[in-house]
């Protein structure tokens, strides 16, 4: 019986999730008076710029021990980036994080610094709208194939970025992140009729395969 990919997903994630939860310490941090100690059992985050590009990119925080943690987001996407109505993209990812956090004493500071190596995978598929309006005031009937106009694509990207996580309140975090690493981008189908070509797109483009930036604005919710 064939599984589908996104219900895989959700499995090991899940799986991963239980895992960690029953391994973690807690992140010890110093609230706002500098003296009392509390300590955190996971963190709900959600990168809020993601928005901009029409993705909801959200997920946990799970600490390991005092100076390091996981971090796992799912990701959804449902629009065009920069609002560009000519183009929508659609489909799914997932994010796996490591944060290892500075000092001696790792989170026992106002505003812990981090490192954090992590791996994206995202399976997408873009629509042309313009190009679709082009293939339909077109004579020839085979140019109304979906497939002409629509790329399915995936998305791999390794890399590293550091960050530092601001303590609002007792209850929220401000992630502040920046970094970089290699996106390599490749099609579902090898003999796509609208098949992708890296090289042609810009950096801020999904699609582009090489070396990327990546900066990060994340809102966090503290569960002790």
């Amino acid at each position: 019986m064939k599984t589908h990919p996104i219900k895989l997903s959700y499995v090991i994630l899940l799986i991963l999730g239980i895992q960690f939860t029953s391994i973690a310490q807690g992140i010890k941090y110093t609230r706002k008076d500098s003296v009392t100690i509390d300590t955190i059992q996971f963190i709900v985050h959600n990168d809020m710029a993601r928005y901009f590009s029409g993705s909801f990119w959200a997920g946990i925080e799970i600490p390991l021990k005092n100076k390091s943690a996981i971090a796992l987001s799912g990701i959804g996407t449902y629009g065009s980036p920069d609002f560009n109505r000519n183009q929508q993209y659609k489909g799914w990812g997932i994010e796996f994080q490591y944060r290892n956090f500075l000092g001696k004493n790792g989170r026992f500071v106002k505003t812990p610094v981090y490192f954090a190596p992590h791996l994206i995978y995202r399976n997408l598929t873009h629509i042309d709208w313009e190009k679709y309006d082009s293939f339909i005031f077109a004579n020839d009937p085979k140019y109304k194939d979906e497939a002409n106009y629509t790329q399915n694509f995936q998305v791999f990207y390794g890399g590293i970025v550091i960050g530092c996580e601001i303590f609002a309140s007792d209850m929220f975090t401000l992630d502040m992140f920046f970094g970089g690493g290699i996106r390599i981008s490749k099609d579902v189908f090898k003999n796509s009729p609208y098949p992708l070509d890296p090289k042609s797109y810009s950096m801020s483009d999904v699609r582009y395969s090489g070396v990327v930036p990546r900066i990060g604005f994340r809102i966090g919710i503290i569960n002790h």
